[in-house]
């Protein structure tokens, strides 16, 4: 019996796994509801690894950087040691900052809704009257429909707006803490051990990828690859160290001001900075919304043009500063990259718009420069 030469029993293989390929799609679409239904399973028991890997990846920018200068550490017990110390000190900073928002930041921002709601009718009757006096026509009340407002803004008026359907669906939903308090478990302990073994890990991957791919494209992956994880990195960092600075110039000048709810004001400015561009503009109208509804005009106007000026610093100075270089992109593209991103992925699209599209920057001008030089080498011969 004569064997197969390497060409042939290629050739065979191929031939093979695209029967096999034909054969799995079409019973998959025989059962497309069947095999719904074990992914929405699979994905569901999937979700507290997933979201360990997420938070892995997160913790691991304060967590490389810290071993870095572990590494560099004189005593050789902290420098062969470095990784863990670094997983540590940086899981016991997290816990830290989880536990100061659940015991001073939330608190916190829980009763300045609760103060602001329970006042909403006495702040839409001062910018009733605020309206009145503007426009001199006593009947603007009844124009705009405010005088039902006012009084129908009850309790029973907010849940019959809710739902009472989605009032016992939330209910319903706290008795399944349980599985919520196991899977938030799992996903700290996949967090743990993601970052202890991300060197490993690593290197399993890269020479997975080079046993089934050639050198020269698994170059060319992995070489888009770092630089695509160096952007998303960059990118966060950044944008964190921002929200942090723009909610701390904001909490400190609205308190100086005397400006009720500041704490939480200054939070919706930092949230909304992860979103370029768009982000602050909707984060100063709200900011300057809440202040006009609970304060006055001139407070308002006030806190109108500092947030116009600490926006400019923002834009001019704090971003230049840190970003640098790292993303040199055009507005256009910028609005363009935010826009698809949230229309397919929401704030999470909007958020990694920017380094996505920054990479594929990269690639396509990386094939402008490959084919100009081909051309130029084409032309000397």
């Amino acid at each position: 019996m004569k064997l197969m030469n390497r060409e042939e029993f290629k050739r065979w293989f191929s031939s093979f796994l695209l029967i096999l390929a034909g054969i799995i799609a079409f019973t998959i679409i025989g059962n497309i509801e069947v095999v719904g239904g074990w992914l929405s399973t699979f994905t569901r028991h999937l979700s507290p690894f997933v979201a360990g890997f997420i938070m892995a990846y997160l913790l691991d920018i304060p967590c490389s950087a810290l071993e870095r200068r572990l590494v560099g550490v004189s005593v050789g017990y902290v420098a062969r040691r470095a990784r863990g110390l670094s997983v540590m000190v940086t899981l016991l900073v997290a816990v830290a900052f989880i536990a100061l928002t659940l015991v001073v930041v939330i608190p916190e921002v829980v009763a300045s809704i609760q103060e602001f709601s329970v006042y909403i009718p006495a702040h839409i009757n001062n910018f009733v009257y605020f309206v009145q006096d503007l426009t001199g026509n006593d009947d603007v009340i009844q124009i705009l429909g405010l005088q039902t407002l006012m009084y129908d803004l009850t309790l029973v008026q907010i849940f019959d707006f809710i739902g009472y359907d989605s009032i016992l669906a939330f209910i319903v939903g706290v008795f399944g803490a349980a599985t919520f308090v196991i899977s938030a478990v799992i996903a700290i302990i996949s967090t743990i051990y993601i970052l202890l073994d991300a060197r490993r890990m690593k290197f399993f991957f890269i020479g997975l990828i080079n046993s089934f791919v050639p050198v020269k494209t698994s170059s060319v992956f992995f070489k888009y690859l770092s630089n695509t994880n160096e952007n998303l990195k960059t990118f966060i960092y950044c944008m964190v160290v921002d929200s942090l600075i723009l909610v701390a110039i904001t909490v400190v000048t609205l308190s100086i001001m005397r400006v009720d709810f500041s704490l939480i004001l200054a939070l919706i400015i930092g949230i909304s900075n992860f979103v370029p561009y768009f982000g602050s503009i909707v984060g100063s109208l709200i900011v300057i919304l809440v202040v006009f509804l609970s304060e006055d005009v001139g407070t308002a106007v006030a806190v109108a043009i500092f947030l116009l000026i600490l926006q400019q610093i923002d834009a001019n100075v704090i971003k230049v500063k840190l970003f640098g270089d790292s993303f040199d992109m055009s507005p256009f593209l910028v609005i363009f990259s935010i826009t698809i991103g949230g229309a397919y992925y929401g704030i999470a699209g909007m958020v990694l718009a920017i380094p996505i599209v920054a990479m594929i920057k990269t690639i396509f001008n990386d094939l402008m420069e490959y084919r100009r030089r081909a051309k130029a080498m084409d032309n000397r011969r």
